[in-house]
């Protein structure tokens, strides 16, 4: 079982896949195993009489050289210390969310460029909300409609969301996370300006 040629580097004795043409190192008990089948009447001449057993074996042996090898990589890449990126100051000047760009303060300074959006509406914040509440419940007419609407309300109150911070923040996903329908969270996160407006007409307006 020596190395048919040209020599490679597993030592002076090896198989060699026909199929494959790869090269497999025979150890000690590799030789015992075939030494064994021999004894038992085994032929073996050449490199294509190697014993079924011992051909899995090898198939076995790689196989788990080639998980430790690549568990080992694994393992010292998660052990690079982490690289610290220093960006230009610009970048924290204008940052982009899609098409729409976004004032970012750089570090260590303070954001005059964007001012907090605030609802500017005097009165509490629970009545407030409760009164934008009650006009979106307004401008629908099904009972489950108005009854989802409600329920908003409920929501609000009970996670003590008021409309000045849905207006800072509008993101109808944390209403929709805490159960309120999709719609009507779409509706009470993006409908406050139009609200305002409705509510600074004069109220003889209403009146026929």
């Amino acid at each position: 079982m020596r190395c048919p040629g040209p020599p490679c580097n597993l030592g002076p004795h090896c198989w060699v896949d026909r199929t494959s043409k790869k090269h497999y190192k025979l150890k000690w008990h590799h030789f015992k195993d075939i030494f064994k089948l021999v004894e038992e009447g085994h032929h073996l001449e050449t490199q294509d009489d190697m014993p079924e057993k011992v051909r899995l074996d090898l198939y076995a042996e790689e196989q788990q050289f080639l998980q430790r090898h690549q568990k080992d990589r694994s393992t010292s890449a998660s052990n690079i210390p982490p690289i610290n990126i220093i960006l230009p100051e610009s970048f924290y000047q204008t940052s982009y969310l899609g098409s729409s760009p976004t004032r970012v303060p750089a570090p260590g300074t303070s954001s005059t460029s964007t001012p907090i959006k605030r609802l500017d509406i005097s009165g509490p914040r629970d009545k407030v909300a409760e009164e934008y509440c009650a006009w979106q419940e307004s401008q629908v007419e099904e009972p489950e409609q108005k009854a989802a609407y409600q329920e908003a309300c409920k929501v609000m109150k009970d996670n003590c969301i008021d409309l000045g911070l849905i207006y800072r923040n509008p993101n109808p996903k944390r209403l929709i996370d805490l159960g309120v329908k999709i719609g009507a969270a779409e509706h009470i996160v993006y409908d406050i300006d139009e609200w305002k407006q409705y509510r600074k007409r004069p109220r003889t307006e209403e009146c026929p």
